[in-house]
């Protein structure tokens, strides 16, 4: 349990420094996203959204989803515009302490999951590793197409984030790989 324990933290604090880097130095946490071409017309729709959550528009709300109310929110999704609002009412400071605390813990759940399943694996450090890279893979996949492919997420925005999840989980996997033995009784 000691090395497992070890290799999840070596690898969380791999994959935190992996996001400041993705996001501070490279162009990835910016890929695909813009600001509000003009501020004044963005800020004269809060008045209308009283409440924090995500908003899309067109909508319609599926318990009330008949064939007309389906296809008239068809076709003003075709139409266009389609909008998805992440909303904070409220505000919220991007950079609170509280907010790297979660990212870290979030990290480490995730790299203490991936410890465990490498428990499993009866082959040695490049299978090991290259179940790190394609769990990796697996979580950019199945986060960022699907938003893309039914919210409408840019494409520049997808890439980046399975280049930072790919790069970040294969730079993850390296620790997790050296560190992380199968169960005994298997062949590390």
């Amino acid at each position: 349990m000691g090395k497992l324990a070890i290799g999840a933290l070596v690898a969380a604090i791999v994959l935190f420094a992996w996001g400041y880097v993705s996001h501070e130095i490279l162009p990835l946490g910016s890929m695909g996203v813009s600001g509000f071409p003009d501020e004044a017309t963005a800020t004269a729709l809060l008045p209308a959204v009283p409440d924090s959550g995500l908003y899309i528009y067109p909508w319609m709300d599926p318990t009330q989803a008949t064939e007309e109310t389906f296809n008239v929110w068809s076709d003003k999704a075709k139409a266009g515009p389609v909008i998805f609002m992440a909303y904070d009412h409220d505000g919220r400071d991007p950079m609170s302490a509280m907010t790297f605390v979660i990212e870290f813990a979030t990290n480490l759940v995730s790299c203490f999951l991936a410890a465990l399943l490498l428990t499993q694996i009866s082959g040695g450090f490049g299978a090991r590793f290259m179940t790190v890279v394609i769990l990796g893979l697996f979580v950019g996949i199945t986060s960022a197409v699907p938003q893309w492919n039914w919210f409408g997420f840019s494409t520049d925005f997808t890439v980046a984030a399975l280049l930072m999840h790919g790069a970040g989980w294969f730079l993850a996997g390296i620790p997790l790989a050296m560190l992380v033995k199968p169960d005994r009784g298997q062949p590390s």
